[in-house]
């Protein structure tokens, strides 16, 4: 079994469950990138031309989980963040998706990662990590905020 990600507060911030951090509470520039076997994703990808309800999102959810809950979970959380609307004071702070496979893994990455961090205007921060190292399934990937 592998550690889990650092928590907010013994690791970076977005380390944990995905965080939402105000800008004042940012790490500086310099500040680690990475800590207990993460490492911070970039996320290099373009931002992808349709939104969280568009049917290839919909199919990458259910190819992560039969589960109608947890998509409607994940969604709504994924929706929260890409919002313009203010997060409510008990927004969870983080999201950890554990043991995905390769192509679900990559399809969160490349398609979700930019809708996540492009960014919005109250000084909320999206980060996303992910298990050093690995490249195979089992992957483990964090979006945080």
């Amino acid at each position: 079994d592998a550690d889990p990600p650092p928590s907010p507060a013994a690791g970076p911030p977005g380390a944990g469950a995905p965080q939402a951090q105000r800008a004042s509470q940012a790490p500086s520039p310099g500040a680690a990138t990475a800590q207990g076997g993460w490492e911070r994703d970039g996320c290099p990808h373009p931002l992808p031309p349709f939104g969280l309800t568009s049917p290839v999102i919909t199919h990458l959810l259910t190819t992560w989980t039969p589960s109608p809950q947890k998509i409607q979970y994940l969604r709504l959380y994924l929706t929260s963040l890409t919002s313009s609307q203010p997060l409510p004071a008990t927004f969870p702070k983080g999201l950890t998706l554990l043991g995905l496979g390769d192509e679900v893994a990559d399809g969160f990455l490349t398609l979700i990662g930019p809708m996540l961090m492009k960014g919005r205007e109250d000084g909320v921060r999206v980060e996303i990590w992910k298990r050093r190292g690995e490249g195979g399934g089992g992957r483990s990937r964090r979006q945080g905020n």
